[in-house]
């Protein structure tokens, strides 16, 4: 039993004990007094006690729930090397499809890295879609206006001047920058690995190529990428628009033919072939972006 309620209980028996007893009207009277006392100093106590338990649960299902920011993005349509005014030896930045960048001084040195945005300025009669680049530290460091082409060749920046970058991807790529001869499109024939995925790219004779990537799931499954690719003069690589098809395979016993599960069609995407190695950029999904296939 709790302290304070036992004490409470006993002192109402000594007071109908002692307003119960005695003979003299004064002796009754103090004794009375007493008593009232001493229940209430308990009852008032025993209320002080009971209260901040409460002030406690109500403080305990008090929530704060924070905002949450979704910064998430798909840039394949910018992902790259972009140097200003096309020129390798001046300073670049360099942006992934997944929405992120690491920008460079002239002399090589990181100057900044950040997230990017997608937001969309609204004019009179007319608005702007813009891909914004902000600093860790979420301050503004530079934006691109989206011109609404799924590979972009070249973004020129808001502000005074409206610098423009160029992408490069190595020799050959537009704004060459002299470190070798192009990359013709049969320089991507051929089967390339990366661990246990796959890559062959064949030509369809008819001016497209077939791009595969066989990605081994487990021993009993894999899936499977087809890219109908054609091979783009200005940035030196092979680009798919809006067909390309994951399937997942799987046997579901040693004897049997796998079963195919279409993931996704309509898919994009483009392979860039620079010192030797193809790097995938997949609008579809980010897996795989940053894995580099070598013959």
């Amino acid at each position: 039993m709790n302290k304070k309620i036992f004490i409470f209980t006993v002192s109402l028996f000594m007071l109908a004990a002692i307003t119960g007893c005695g003979n003299e009207e004064n002796s009754s009277v103090k004794q009375n007094s007493a008593a009232e006392t001493m229940v209430t100093e308990v009852t008032e106590e025993v209320s002080e006690e009971t209260t901040e338990p409460e002030k406690a649960t109500d403080a305990s299902t008090t929530q704060v729930t924070e905002p949450e920011t979704d910064t998430d993005i798909d840039c394949s349509s910018i992902a790259g090397n972009w140097y200003f005014d096309g020129d390798p030896d001046a300073a670049h930045i360099s942006i992934s499809s997944k929405g992120t960048f690491t920008a460079y001084y002239a002399s090589g040195n990181i100057e900044n890295t950040g997230y990017i945005k997608y937001e969309t300025a609204e004019g009179e009669e007319t608005e702007t879609n813009w891909y914004v680049l902000y600093t860790d530290d979420d301050e503004y460091f530079i934006s691109f206006e989206d011109d609404g082409s799924y590979q972009k060749l070249d973004l020129y920046a808001r502000g005074n001047g409206s610098p423009h970058y160029v992408l490069i991807n190595g020799a050959g790529g537009l704004a060459d920058d002299g470190r070798g001869e192009e990359e013709p499109a049969e320089n991507y024939l051929g089967t390339w690995g990366c661990g246990r995925a796959t890559l062959n790219i064949s030509d369809n004779g008819d001016g497209t190529y077939q791009g595969k990537i066989t990605w081994a799931d487990s021993a009993f499954a894999y899936v499977e990428w087809v890219y109908i690719l054609t091979f783009d003069a200005d940035s030196q690589c092979m680009v798919c628009n809006k067909n390309a098809v994951k399937t997942y395979y799987e046997y579901k016993n040693e004897n049997s033919e796998p079963e195919a599960t279409v993931m996704y069609t309509g898919g994009s995407g483009s392979f860039y072939l620079e010192n030797g190695v193809i790097t995938r950029y997949d609008a579809e999904e980010d897996r795989g972006e940053d894995m580099g296939f070598v013959k």
